[in-house]
């Protein structure tokens, strides 16, 4: 199957004995399965993948490298959406990871770098365009008490609070919206106590989150879009680089104020938001789940040698 299992003897045998299972839970790591030392059915099918696929999968990868590998900095942020993970480089040496969700299959985080400008403590969040037109107005039209329900205010264009009862929400599509829905701060909040401003086309930035719950699980495909982070008050305090100032009991006393307070960067911190399904890690090779069917169409176009790569080519 692998090289994980070398050495296991007789593979007739139906015993799972403590060498076997330990090969079986290297196996689960390396292919970032549930580490539970079962032989399930993501196990089984990750253990059936033919070594040819595994190839191709090693090939469209390392042409995903090529596309970003030479464009790194010496600090940066790099965030893998089918890893669900989070890592933080500091003058060329890794410091620290962590998880991290990303968006749902129907909602996919994209593939795009920007910089970390400023860390928002006690962000209030604003409801973005995709999510107004596909959740929030049709739940208004419903039920008003959404609005209360989400901790969500009506703004208008002169940042006055409107009573939501005087609007009239049948009359109102997403395009043209007048109005702001403006979700209060707090630890019930959509984006949680921290929010890493890094202006974008899309929209999309790093925050904290109210359900920490989430992290526990294996696949992490629960976001419309944005990348929530297990642990953003360590990141906050590493971007920040200011020890003295911005440590991790100072910066959790400015959110104890739950006052909304934005706090520059020393210097930008560019974040590469990337989709690799096989990555090099301690000398060895992981492969990871492709989780939005990206891996077929970067394989289509290598495999067109008259066909210039572009993102879009690739299913971007």
């Amino acid at each position: 199957m692998t090289d994980d299992f070398e050495g296991m003897g007789d593979n007739s045998s139906t015993v799972l004995d403590s060498a076997l299972s330990a090969a079986l839970r290297n196996f689960q790591k390396r292919h970032a399965l549930m580490v539970d030392g079962v032989a399930g059915s993501a196990t089984l099918a990750a253990m059936n993948v033919p070594a040819r696929d595994r190839v191709w999968q090693l090939r469209v990868n390392l042409e995903r490298y090529r596309w970003f590998v030479g464009k790194l900095e010496p600090t940066y942020v790099l965030v893998n959406i089918a890893g669900f993970s989070l890592q933080y480089v500091h003058e060329g040496l890794w410091r620290w990871g962590t998880r991290v969700i990303v968006g749902k299959p129907y909602r996919k985080t994209p593939v795009f770098k920007a910089d970390i400008q400023s860390v928002l403590l006690n962000p209030r969040w604003v409801i973005p365009p995709t999510i107004l037109a596909e959740d929030a107005l049709p739940a208004i039209r419903r039920d008003l008490g959404y609005l209360n329900r989400k901790q969500l205010q009506v703004i208008d264009s002169k940042g006055r609070v409107i009573d939501p009862a005087s609007v009239n929400w049948s009359a109102l599509r997403a395009s043209g919206f007048p109005y702001r829905l403006r979700q209060r701060a707090g630890d019930h909040g959509a984006l949680g106590r921290i929010k890493f401003v890094m202006p974008n086309s899309h929209i999309v930035y790093l925050h904290d989150t109210p359900t920490k719950d989430l992290f526990e699980k294996n696949t992490r495909t629960f976001s419309s879009g944005c990348i929530r982070v297990e642990n953003p008050v360590r990141l906050a305090e590493l971007v920040l680089d200011d020890s003295v100032k911005w440590n991790e009991a100072s910066i959790r006393a400015a959110i104890g104020t739950k006052k909304t307070r934005a706090v520059a960067l020393p210097r930008r911190v560019p974040v590469f938001i990337l989709y690799l399904t096989a990555v090099a890690e301690k000398g060895r090779v992981l492969f990871l789940e492709d989780i939005y069917h990206r891996d077929g169409a970067v394989l289509k176009a290598l495999n067109t040698p008259t066909q210039k790569l572009t993102l879009e080519s690739c299913g971007f």
